[in-house]
Protein backbone atom coordinates (compact mmCIF):
# COMPACT_ATOMS: atom_id res chain seq x y z
CA UNK A 1 0.00 0.00 0.00
CA UNK A 2 3.19 2.52 0.92
CA UNK A 3 4.22 1.73 -2.74
CA UNK A 4 1.20 2.59 -4.26
CA UNK A 5 0.49 5.78 -2.27
CA UNK A 6 4.24 7.09 -2.98
CA UNK A 7 3.53 6.08 -7.24
CA UNK A 8 0.07 7.93 -7.14
CA UNK A 9 1.31 11.04 -5.43
CA UNK A 10 4.48 11.09 -8.23
CA UNK A 11 1.38 10.56 -10.84
CA UNK A 12 -0.28 13.46 -9.30
CA UNK A 13 2.18 15.61 -9.09
CA UNK A 14 3.06 14.79 -12.72
CA UNK A 15 -0.38 16.01 -13.88
CA UNK A 16 -0.33 18.90 -11.54
CA UNK A 17 2.50 20.39 -13.44
CA UNK A 18 1.62 19.07 -17.15
CA UNK A 19 -1.80 20.22 -17.03
CA UNK A 20 -3.03 19.54 -20.59
CA UNK A 21 -5.09 21.73 -22.62
CA UNK A 22 -8.09 19.99 -23.64
CA UNK A 23 -9.52 17.69 -20.32
CA UNK A 24 -11.04 14.05 -22.38
CA UNK A 25 -12.65 11.50 -20.99
CA UNK A 26 -9.02 9.61 -21.05
CA UNK A 27 -7.43 12.79 -18.99
CA UNK A 28 -10.73 12.64 -16.64
CA UNK A 29 -10.43 8.58 -15.99
CA UNK A 30 -6.71 8.84 -15.59
CA UNK A 31 -7.11 11.33 -12.71
CA UNK A 32 -9.80 9.30 -11.36
CA UNK A 33 -7.38 6.55 -11.10
CA UNK A 34 -5.05 8.22 -9.07
CA UNK A 35 -7.56 9.74 -6.58
CA UNK A 36 -9.04 6.35 -6.04
CA UNK A 37 -5.40 4.58 -5.24
CA UNK A 38 -4.64 7.18 -2.94
CA UNK A 39 -7.61 6.85 -1.43
CA UNK A 40 -7.37 3.13 -1.02
CA UNK A 41 -3.57 3.61 0.11
CA UNK A 42 -4.38 6.19 2.96
CA UNK A 43 -8.45 4.85 4.04
CA UNK A 44 -8.94 8.47 4.06
CA UNK A 45 -12.37 8.67 2.77
CA UNK A 46 -12.38 12.67 2.16
CA UNK A 47 -10.79 12.07 -0.85
CA UNK A 48 -13.44 11.31 -2.92
CA UNK A 49 -14.02 14.54 -2.52
CA UNK A 50 -11.92 15.66 -5.90
CA UNK A 51 -12.95 13.19 -7.78
CA UNK A 52 -14.39 14.47 -11.02
CA UNK A 53 -18.13 13.71 -11.50
CA UNK A 54 -19.31 12.22 -14.92
CA UNK A 55 -22.03 15.37 -14.71
CA UNK A 56 -19.17 17.28 -15.47
CA UNK A 57 -18.44 16.01 -19.01
CA UNK A 58 -19.93 17.39 -21.59
CA UNK A 59 -19.52 17.83 -25.27
CA UNK A 60 -17.46 20.99 -26.04
CA UNK A 61 -18.14 23.67 -28.75
CA UNK A 62 -16.33 22.99 -32.04
CA UNK A 63 -17.57 25.53 -34.25
CA UNK A 64 -20.12 28.22 -34.73
CA UNK A 65 -22.42 29.17 -37.69
CA UNK A 66 -24.06 32.74 -37.82
CA UNK A 67 -27.57 32.27 -39.21
CA UNK A 68 -28.33 34.52 -42.12
CA UNK A 69 -31.89 35.81 -42.98
CA UNK A 70 -32.33 32.34 -45.19
CA UNK A 71 -30.88 29.73 -42.82
CA UNK A 72 -30.76 30.07 -38.86
CA UNK A 73 -27.55 30.22 -37.21
CA UNK A 74 -26.29 26.70 -35.24
CA UNK A 75 -23.81 25.70 -32.80
CA UNK A 76 -21.88 22.38 -33.60
CA UNK A 77 -20.62 20.13 -30.53
CA UNK A 78 -17.92 17.64 -30.33
CA UNK A 79 -18.94 14.14 -30.34
CA UNK A 80 -16.19 13.48 -27.35
CA UNK A 81 -17.00 14.25 -23.63
CA UNK A 82 -14.75 17.05 -21.55
CA UNK A 83 -14.57 18.54 -18.45
CA UNK A 84 -14.01 22.14 -17.90
CA UNK A 85 -10.23 22.42 -17.69
CA UNK A 86 -10.35 25.30 -14.95
CA UNK A 87 -12.56 23.09 -12.73
CA UNK A 88 -10.31 20.26 -13.64
CA UNK A 89 -7.42 22.72 -12.76
CA UNK A 90 -9.12 24.07 -9.39
CA UNK A 91 -9.80 19.83 -7.97
CA UNK A 92 -6.17 18.78 -8.78
CA UNK A 93 -4.73 21.56 -7.40
CA UNK A 94 -7.24 21.24 -4.23
CA UNK A 95 -6.16 17.23 -3.64
CA UNK A 96 -2.69 18.69 -3.60
CA UNK A 97 -2.81 21.01 -1.11
CA UNK A 98 -4.99 18.42 0.84
CA UNK A 99 -2.28 16.05 0.80
CA UNK A 100 0.59 18.51 1.79
CA UNK A 101 -1.33 19.63 4.64
CA UNK A 102 -3.06 15.76 5.88
CA UNK A 103 -0.01 13.79 5.18
CA UNK A 104 1.39 12.14 8.07
CA UNK A 105 4.37 10.21 6.65
CA UNK A 106 5.33 14.07 4.66
CA UNK A 107 5.20 15.63 8.37
CA UNK A 108 6.96 12.89 10.28
CA UNK A 109 9.64 11.91 7.95
CA UNK A 110 10.45 16.07 6.82
CA UNK A 111 14.16 16.61 6.52
CA UNK A 112 16.31 19.83 6.11
CA UNK A 113 17.03 20.91 2.53
CA UNK A 114 20.50 20.65 2.86
CA UNK A 115 23.09 18.42 4.97
CA UNK A 116 23.31 14.52 4.66
CA UNK A 117 20.85 11.94 6.19
CA UNK A 118 21.93 8.64 6.47
CA UNK A 119 18.87 6.85 5.11
CA UNK A 120 17.77 9.36 2.63
CA UNK A 121 17.58 7.42 -0.19
CA UNK A 122 17.86 3.37 -1.28
CA UNK A 123 21.03 1.83 -0.43
CA UNK A 124 22.07 0.71 -3.76
CA UNK A 125 21.18 4.99 -4.63
CA UNK A 126 23.01 5.71 -1.13
CA UNK A 127 26.28 3.76 -2.85
CA UNK A 128 26.31 5.23 -6.37
CA UNK A 129 25.42 8.63 -5.42
CA UNK A 130 25.81 9.77 -1.82
CA UNK A 131 29.50 11.11 -2.27
CA UNK A 132 28.94 12.74 -5.29
CA UNK A 133 26.10 14.68 -3.77
CA UNK A 134 28.01 15.17 -0.70
CA UNK A 135 30.76 17.08 -2.78
CA UNK A 136 27.91 18.97 -5.39
CA UNK A 137 28.70 16.70 -7.95
CA UNK A 138 24.89 17.31 -8.43
CA UNK A 139 24.99 16.05 -12.86
CA UNK A 140 26.86 12.99 -11.67
CA UNK A 141 25.34 11.87 -8.56
CA UNK A 142 21.92 11.79 -10.44
CA UNK A 143 23.29 9.97 -13.93
CA UNK A 144 24.82 7.44 -11.40
CA UNK A 145 21.52 6.82 -9.87
CA UNK A 146 19.58 6.81 -13.15
CA UNK A 147 22.74 4.11 -14.22
CA UNK A 148 21.96 1.78 -11.26
CA UNK A 149 17.89 1.98 -11.91
CA UNK A 150 18.52 0.53 -15.62
CA UNK A 151 20.51 -1.77 -14.54
CA UNK A 152 18.32 -3.12 -11.66
CA UNK A 153 15.59 -3.55 -14.58
CA UNK A 154 17.84 -5.45 -16.25
CA UNK A 155 18.58 -7.64 -13.32
CA UNK A 156 14.91 -7.81 -11.78
CA UNK A 157 13.68 -8.79 -15.32
CA UNK A 158 16.33 -11.08 -16.83
CA UNK A 159 16.04 -8.58 -19.85
CA UNK A 160 18.79 -7.52 -21.91
CA UNK A 161 17.39 -4.88 -24.23
CA UNK A 162 18.01 -1.26 -23.93
CA UNK A 163 15.94 1.80 -23.13
CA UNK A 164 12.49 1.65 -23.92
CA UNK A 165 12.14 -1.45 -24.90
CA UNK A 166 13.82 -2.71 -21.86
CA UNK A 167 11.10 -0.87 -19.68
CA UNK A 168 8.19 -2.08 -22.20
CA UNK A 169 8.89 -5.62 -22.00
CA UNK A 170 10.16 -5.41 -18.17
CA UNK A 171 6.09 -3.26 -17.29
CA UNK A 172 3.76 -3.69 -19.91
CA UNK A 173 0.74 -5.59 -19.74
CA UNK A 174 -2.89 -5.41 -20.72
CA UNK A 175 -5.87 -7.20 -19.46
CA UNK A 176 -4.90 -10.59 -19.52
CA UNK A 177 -1.65 -10.34 -19.93
CA UNK A 178 0.52 -9.83 -16.81
CA UNK A 179 3.79 -7.97 -17.22
CA UNK A 180 7.48 -9.82 -16.54
CA UNK A 181 7.59 -7.34 -13.52
CA UNK A 182 4.46 -6.82 -11.56
CA UNK A 183 3.86 -4.20 -9.39
CA UNK A 184 0.21 -5.04 -8.30
CA UNK A 185 -2.33 -7.97 -9.09
CA UNK A 186 -2.85 -6.57 -12.48
CA UNK A 187 -6.68 -7.50 -12.36
CA UNK A 188 -8.52 -4.60 -13.36
CA UNK A 189 -8.24 -1.38 -15.16
CA UNK A 190 -7.31 0.40 -12.48
CA UNK A 191 -4.56 -2.23 -11.35
CA UNK A 192 -3.39 -1.99 -15.07
CA UNK A 193 -3.37 1.93 -15.73
CA UNK A 194 -1.04 1.66 -12.00
CA UNK A 195 1.29 -0.40 -13.76
CA UNK A 196 1.80 1.58 -17.15
CA UNK A 197 2.49 4.72 -14.69
CA UNK A 198 4.88 2.99 -13.12
CA UNK A 199 6.43 2.11 -16.77
CA UNK A 200 6.64 5.21 -17.62
CA UNK A 201 8.52 6.51 -14.88
CA UNK A 202 11.12 4.00 -15.41
CA UNK A 203 10.81 5.23 -19.04
CA UNK A 204 11.19 8.93 -17.79
CA UNK A 205 14.24 7.94 -16.60
CA UNK A 206 15.91 6.60 -19.25
CA UNK A 207 15.49 9.80 -20.99
CA UNK A 208 16.57 11.70 -18.59
CA UNK A 209 19.88 9.42 -18.98
CA UNK A 210 20.27 10.00 -21.91
CA UNK A 211 20.16 13.72 -21.58
CA UNK A 212 22.41 13.76 -18.71
CA UNK A 213 24.80 11.64 -20.36
CA UNK A 214 25.13 13.37 -23.35
CA UNK A 215 25.40 17.54 -22.37
CA UNK A 216 27.86 18.83 -19.65
CA UNK A 217 25.15 22.09 -18.64
CA UNK A 218 26.04 23.51 -15.33
CA UNK A 219 23.44 21.82 -13.22
CA UNK A 220 23.93 22.96 -9.71
CA UNK A 221 20.52 23.28 -7.96
CA UNK A 222 21.00 21.08 -4.92
CA UNK A 223 17.03 20.94 -3.85
CA UNK A 224 16.34 19.41 -7.77
CA UNK A 225 19.53 16.89 -7.36
CA UNK A 226 18.03 16.03 -4.64
CA UNK A 227 14.58 15.64 -5.72
CA UNK A 228 15.99 13.41 -8.94
CA UNK A 229 17.56 10.82 -6.29
CA UNK A 230 14.62 10.64 -4.40
CA UNK A 231 13.32 9.46 -7.62
CA UNK A 232 15.68 6.99 -8.10
CA UNK A 233 15.30 6.08 -4.81
CA UNK A 234 11.44 5.44 -5.07
CA UNK A 235 12.13 3.16 -8.30
CA UNK A 236 14.30 1.18 -6.56
CA UNK A 237 12.54 0.49 -4.05
CA UNK A 238 9.60 -0.58 -6.00
CA UNK A 239 11.82 -2.80 -7.74
CA UNK A 240 12.34 -4.44 -4.44
CA UNK A 241 8.50 -4.95 -4.09
CA UNK A 242 7.85 -6.43 -7.10
CA UNK A 243 6.86 -9.84 -8.65
CA UNK A 244 8.30 -11.83 -11.42
CA UNK A 245 7.02 -13.57 -13.67
CA UNK A 246 8.44 -16.82 -15.62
Amino acid sequence: MEASYHVNLVRLDALRQNLPALIDEGIVRDYNSIVHALQVASHDENMVHFRIPQSELKPRVVSVVRGTARRPGRVNYSRDNYCDSDFFERQVIALWNYIQKTDPEKNKDAEPTSGAHPNEWHPEIEKVSRELFHDSHYREAVLNSYIRVIEAVKQKSGIRDEGDGLMGRAFGCELGRLPKVQFNPCQTQADIDEQKGIMFLFKGVVGMRNFKAHTVRLFDDEQRAREYLSLSSLLMRLLDLATVNP
